[in-house]
């Protein structure tokens, strides 16, 4: 038989690396030094010794004489796993011509990405500020497709974003996104503003007979000024004096008669607004006033707390069972909210003054602040195309 050889030039098509899930497209030739006619046959790829596919039959052209030699050609697609393998190209041969081998070694890398996070530490003064780190995003290995981006491991009351979280890659080429993290910390709500209300002024009663005792003085004056009518002047005013007090001391069944004995209640502000707090923890306190304007003791019974979130306030006091008339004692109250939002209750004191139930609105805010410490948060990349993953850890720094 006719030898022959495979090439071009007796060495192999394919390069020596290519990307995992390429495929390598040969053609392939049959040459010989023969002008006879056409090689017939097949070729076959074989990866460490084995078969790959199919056989492909070569295309061949008669040689011409003093012109050109016999030959044939083969496209042969080659799709190699991940490693490093020796490839064959083996040529069948046929009646007239004798089947070769060549070899070569082809190393298959796999495709992949890279991510890489600038800093890799982020330091955040204090809750309630926000921080952030550039993730690059690379090809490897020839790797062309989308790489998607996850975020696990965000602090406690934080919020972490990406400022895009797929990128779309080609081969050898990179891209970038970058990663937001804002922490949670205690709101500045205004202070509240309170109007203390004061207790009201002591009055007498202006009746008929203060009015005649007014008269009476009125007279004396008068007669002061008439000298000559003086002694009939001050019988005059005698008796309206007399008249006046049987009338103030209850005399003749009219008049007026002291009230009966009894405590009365003034508390100071009506209400309090905290501001916001950190859950579970417990606010500055803020001061009430409880004032008897009454006439009586205030023998108090009980305070307590009612409403939705009642359990969310406490309190201590100075006033003890009982208040004396015209006394008053201080009530010191504080807040821990046990959740986040809008928290509202009741201070209710139980006594024996005639608007018992004494209540006193209270309400606040919670929230869930970021507490200061150290945070491994993983950045996690994952190739489109096999699901490959690869992380970087950025350490969030909350001081």
């Amino acid at each position: 038989k006719a030898p022959t050889s495979l090439g071009p030039g007796g060495t192999l098509c394919l390069p020596s690396s290519m990307p995992a899930g390429d495929t390598a497209n040969c053609t392939v030739a049959v040459t010989t030094s023969s002008y006879g006619i056409a090689p017939t046959g097949t070729l076959q790829v074989l990866a460490n010794g084995s078969p790959i596919g199919s056989a492909i039959s070569v295309t061949g052209k008669a040689g011409q004489p003093t012109t050109s030699y016999a030959s044939a050609t083969a496209l042969v697609p080659v799709t190699l796993p991940v490693g490093t393998w020796s490839v064959s190209f083996q040529y069948s041969g046929d009646e007239f011509y004798a089947g070769p081998t060549i070899s070569a070694g082809v190393t298959v890398n796999s495709t992949d990405i890279s991510v890489l996070a600038s800093p890799s530490t982020i330091s955040i003064p204090a809750p309630g500020q926000s921080g952030s780190s550039t993730i690059t995003i690379s090809s490897v290995n020839g790797f062309s497709g989308a790489a998607d981006l996850y975020i696990s491991g965000c602090p406690p009351a934080a919020t972490c974003t990406f400022s895009t979280d797929s990128v779309n890659l080609t081969s050898g080429s990179s891209a970038t996104s970058t990663f937001s993290v804002t922490t949670t910390g205690l709101s500045n709500v205004p202070p509240s503003v309170f109007h203390r209300e004061l207790p009201p002024r002591s009055r007498m009663p202006v009746t008929w007979p203060w009015a005649l005792i007014l008269l009476v003085v009125l007279a004396g004056l008068a007669c002061q000024a008439a000298a000559r009518r003086r002694a009939a002047c001050w019988l005059f005013g005698s008796s309206l004096l007399m008249a006046g007090m049987v009338v103030a001391c209850g005399g003749g069944g009219g008049g007026f008669s002291s009230p009966s004995p009894a405590p009365a209640v003034i508390i100071s502000p009506s209400s309090l607004l905290f501001s916001t707090q950190a859950t579970g923890t417990t606010s500055a306190a803020q001061s009430l006033s409880l004032s008897n304007t009454g006439n009586a003791s205030l023998n108090i019974a009980s305070f307590s707390f009612s409403g939705t979130n009642g359990g969310d306030f406490s309190q201590t006091n100075t006033c003890g069972s009982t208040v004396a008339a015209q006394a008053s004692c201080a009530i010191s109250v504080t807040f821990t909210p046990s959740a986040a939002g809008v928290r509202t209750g009741n201070l209710v004191i139980n006594d024996n003054a005639s608007t018992s139930p004494q209540n006193v609105s209270l309400s606040g805010s919670g929230v869930v602040v970021t507490a200061a410490g150290t945070y491994p948060v993983e950045v996690i990349a994952e190739a489109s195309l096999g699901g490959v993953q690869h992380i970087a850890t950025i350490d969030v720094v909350v001081q």
